[in-house]
């Protein structure tokens, strides 16, 4: 028995050593595009008391409207400098705010996993999971998990991404 706890123990310990002493991402630094794909759920919430302020027909235009639209998603092209700092650091391909917490759960060199918490203005609060794959040093795909909770409300949406290093970044 003490046999198989020193054996778990170890090999916990070579897991934990192996993950602290992971690189980056194996992903040239410089200028990406990166094409995303974000889907928002249809039923988008109306916040609490309007619904009751509304009148019976404006309720029920509100109500044709959102069971007519299942889901929305929209997609969009961008340009974005990577540099070899926020490569080691997990890059987001994207603009993080101050007010945002990072915390990687997954790195290694071909994939990335982190929790992002930020606090927008207002005190709504936004989280969610990005997961990165890198398929080489000049293309990525991932995905992100996203909910905004504000006052009365929550929105949860999802989208996809891929990246493709373009060249040097460029001033």
């Amino acid at each position: 028995m003490r046999l198989m706890h020193l054996v778990t123990w170890l090999a916990l310990s070579a897991a934990c050593f192996a993950a602290d002493n992971a690189g980056p991402l194996n992903i040239k630094s410089g200028l990406w595009e990166v094409t995303d794909v974000t889907a928002l759920p249809g039923d988008v919430p109306v916040p609490a008391g309007l619904l009751e302020k509304l009148t019976p027909e404006q309720r029920g235009r509100i109500d044709e409207r959102m069971n007519a639209t299942p889901a929305q998603s929209s997609a969009h092209a961008r340009k974005v400098c990577v540099t070899s700092e926020q490569i080691k650091h997990g890059p987001t391909f994207g603009e993080t705010s101050p007010s945002c917490k990072r915390r990687i759960t997954t790195l290694s060199s071909n994939k990335l996993e982190m929790q992002l918490e930020c606090v927008k203005s207002g005190g709504a609060k936004q989280g969610g999971i990005l997961t990165m794959e890198a398929l080489g040093t000049k293309n990525i795909k991932g995905s992100m998990q996203m909910n905004v909770a504000g006052k009365d409300q929550t929105t949860n949406a999802a989208s996809t991404f891929t990246a493709k290093w373009i060249g040097p970044c460029t001033d």
